[in-house]
């Protein structure tokens, strides 16, 4: 019995001894590095909303209702005023274009605090250093695609449209050249109107949409043409539009308007800086 038990424990060494010799088991092997993020930003393409955000798009509808009615109230106070129905002199110039999107500009304010969580959550009104030259980018995609717009119009013979703030700014005059109010006129159309534009349009409305579930891509189509069609100006539709989806293009790839916002500055300020030469 005590052979046996000797036996038993002699095995029992060997088998200890054997299983310490044996090499330790292979690492696991190294995780996959995480995947790029998107162009400028590190977010996926769609966006998920505070639950409270109480905003959609009856505000994007009523932020342009505001721009129609400031639309009306300056122009009839401006001609009311100046008793010439046929043009804006002085003053009323800038006034008539200023005041409907500082109406919009509070009304999109309003709606980011009182029925959402801030500008920069809901309606990506953010910017990174490299936001500018993302922003030079875009406009040189938008003066792309809006010269060939006015090529194709040409071609089937609608002709170069002129734009509404041009026209106003060369009868407001009578063709006496540049006044400091055409100058106020210049300077906000290339920073107060990018601005709240990019707000409303790749803002509010871009987010809303999203918020109701709608692809990406048709939101950038979608934006582009209510852009477009806000302009109330017929004969620049196409060109409105194009540039629109390069501005979209930009809240697409980013998840912010800091770039669009921008760019479409340097679009505003490549018309007036033209318009005050004409002028000149």
């Amino acid at each position: 019995m005590g052979q046996i038990t000797d036996e038993r424990r002699r095995k029992l060494a060997e088998l200890m001894t054997s299983s310490s010799s044996l090499p330790p088991p292979p690492p696991p092997p190294p995780s996959l590095p995480p995947p790029p993020a998107p162009l400028g930003h590190g977010r996926p393409p769609q966006i998920s909303f505070d639950p409270s955000c109480r905003w959609g798009l009856g505000d994007g509808f009523a932020s342009y209702g505001l721009f129609l009615l400031g639309s009306l109230v300056a122009g009839l106070l401006a001609f009311g005023a100046q008793g010439d129905a046929a043009r804006l002199t002085g003053a009323w110039l800038p006034f008539v274009v200023i005041l409907p999107p500082i109406l919009q500009a509070i009304h999109v304010k309003w709606v980011a605090t009182a029925r959402g969580t801030g500008l920069d959550r809901d309606f990506g009104f953010a910017f990174r250093g490299r936001d500018f030259a993302i922003a030079a980018g875009l406009w040189l995609v938008a003066l792309a695609a809006a010269t060939a717009s006015l090529w194709l119009l040409e071609l089937i013979g609608v002709g170069t449209p002129t734009a509404a703030v041009a026209e106003l700014a060369e009868d407001s005059e009578g063709g006496g050249g540049i006044t400091i109010w055409i100058v106020i006129l210049a300077v906000a159309a290339s920073t107060l109107v990018p601005v709240v534009e990019e707000l409303v349009y790749r803002g509010l409305w871009w987010s809303a949409l999203l918020k109701r579930g709608m692809s990406e891509r048709w939101v950038l189509v979608i934006t582009a043409a209510v852009f477009a069609a806000a302009h109330i100006e017929p004969r620049r539709s196409l060109v409105l539009f194009t540039i629109g989806l390069a501005l979209g293009w930009g809240r697409m790839r980013t998840g912010r308007i800091g770039p669009s916002i921008l760019a479409h500055a340097f679009i505003n300020a490549t018309g007036m800086i033209a318009l005050l030469g004409s002028l000149s």
